[in-house]
């Protein structure tokens, strides 16, 4: 729902005005229907300049608005359909809901696409790329026909591999041994099919509705002939949808604790009335709890949910520990980033046999040694858009911490239950 730069388009015409059989201002105003422009407003003016047409009416001032691109493409029907008018156009600053911006606004163009017959290694190489989550897979006329995803593919390998993953120190030794039980497999073989694709044209509220009811972070966008554009993803739609929130400081602090301000703000994405949603109303509270003398079995157990909370003596928050760490921890001496960590976790969810990342440990090791400060943490009363908007300014991390100061900790805020909630899934 961000502020954006647009045009505006002035017709100055007459209220009798023809084109063809139908009325000019008709015409106009079928137009902007037609090409799902975010305004059109008609005018009646009290004047006009001397020498216009007699006979044709009171004169007519009708304006389109809509973001630049969807103008200019627009600018030249509108000009036929008003051939003895005047026009103006003027750069103006527009507010667009999310029931106005569609996927296309919001669609990542250069992604990783793999005909049906690329081969296990180019799938994987495909994967690995940084920021890669998802590789679509084309036809020949680029319909997408499936989607390749690191887990989906990880599920394909045998349960025995997840058993040896700690005997694996190098990520290269992981690789290999994938790509061996993959061998002869071609991305037809490897992707899921059929592919969840999204129109270009459709409303972004609604692809979060999508997203969000299929439990996926992105999916292909397709144009009105079914070929493939893009890939729309949550982080970039939630980045679309709250950029207001993301770019205005002042409009931050505002929504953060004027009630009305924040409800203007979310109203095109938070359909319901009522109490407004915050933080504290959607948190997670079953996330595990550890003391600070927690042992190893304890944080592995603890974090399978993705992060556990450290608190004190009293319950106040510590810190927490993801299990990312735990894996970066329990795969040395493999480096941290290097992707051997995040591999063993997808094949270990994948194969069902999550045991696989708890190790012998010094019995002396405790929980305060592993956590880390948390990311982010979100007073209970932060109005949800905020806090989501704060996700995404943090670098897109996927959850909050719900904690008021000097308080226990309340739970955690995931980023997808968040935007469920705002777009009303």
């Amino acid at each position: 729902m961000p502020w954006t730069t647009g045009l505006a388009v002035r017709v100055f015409t007459h209220e009798r005005a023809h084109i063809g059989r139908r009325r000019v201002v008709e015409a106009l105003v079928t137009l902007a229907q037609q090409q799902r422009l975010a305004g059109v407003t008609v005018t009646r003016a009290v004047g006009e300049a001397a020498g216009a047409p007699a006979g044709e009416g009171a004169p007519l001032v009708v304006e389109l608005v809509d973001c630049v691109e969807r103008v200019e493409a627009a600018l030249p029907q509108i000009a036929a359909l008003a051939p003895h008018g005047a026009l103006s156009v003027t750069e103006t600053r527009i507010y667009l809901p999310a029931s106005r911006l569609r996927a296309s606004d919001a669609h990542e163009q250069a992604t990783r696409t793999l005909p049906p017959e690329a081969d296990a290694a180019q799938a994987l190489q495909a994967l690995a790329q940084p920021g890669v989550r998802l590789v679509t897979v084309l036809d020949a006329q680029r319909m997408p026909i499936g989607v390749i995803a690191l887990n989906h593919v990880l599920r394909q390998t045998e349960g025995e591999l997840a058993s040896q993953l700690l005997n694996l120190s190098q990520p290269e030794q992981l690789r290999e041994r994938l790509l061996a039980q993959l061998a002869g497999k071609r991305a037809s073989d490897l992707m899921r099919a059929p592919a969840l694709t999204v129109a270009d044209d459709l409303p972004l509220d609604t692809v979060a509705h999508m997203l969000t009811s299929s439990h996926i972070t992105r999916a292909p966008t397709i144009d009105a002939q079914g070929r493939y554009t893009g890939v729309v993803s949550e982080h970039a739609l939630v980045r679309l949808l709250l950029h207001p929130l993301l770019t205005d400081d002042g409009v931050a602090r505002l929504a953060a604790t004027d009630t009305d301000a924040h409800a203007a703000l979310t109203s095109s994405i938070e359909p319901t009335g009522g109490a407004p949603l915050t933080a504290g109303t959607l948190a997670d509270r079953s996330v595990a709890r550890l003391t600070e003398a927690a042992h190893w079995e304890e944080m592995v157990s603890a974090a399978e949910a993705g992060v556990a909370l450290v608190v004190d003596a009293r319950g106040i928050l510590r810190g927490v520990i993801e299990e990312q760490a735990l894996l970066e921890y329990a795969s040395a001496p493999a480096m941290p980033g290097s992707g051997l960590a995040t591999l063993r976790r997808l094949l270990a969810q994948a194969t069902g046999q999550r045991d696989a990342i708890a190790p012998e440990r010094p019995h002396d090791l405790r929980a305060h040694a592993l956590c880390q400060p948390p990311r982010l943490v979100e007073p209970p009363e932060t109005p949800l858009a905020l806090a989501l908007a704060h996700m995404v300014a943090a670098g897109g991390v996927d959850y909050a911490v719900v904690a008021a100061p000097d308080a226990p900790p309340e739970g955690v805020l995931w980023r997808q239950v968040a935007l469920r909630a705002l777009v009303g899934a």
